[in-house]
């Protein structure tokens, strides 16, 4: 529940707008309540998936890192779908 770019002040949302889709239409915690109700996943089960998702985002992040620079070539690579 953002703006469109980085010190957007929303001027076209009403007021009090964003604070109601967070509190009763977030996506997140709609799945989070059905899967847990429906005792698809356990909380922890959530839990555990978030830790390796976050282990993976740092893994990439550092491979990133550490990668070289990209190459004038690689500006037009994969620029469109290329399999």
């Amino acid at each position: 529940f953002y703006g469109h770019f980085e010190g957007d002040a929303q001027t076209y949302r009403g007021g009090g707008e964003v604070e109601e889709l967070r509190k009763n239409r977030d996506c997140l915690k709609k799945f989070v309540q059905q899967v847990t109700e429906e005792n698809y996943l356990s909380i922890s089960d959530l839990e555990k998936i978030d830790k390796e998702i976050s282990i993976l985002i740092d893994e990439a992040f550092d491979e990133a890192k550490k990668a070289p620079p990209p190459t004038e070539a690689d500006l037009l690579t994969d620029v469109y779908v290329n399999y």
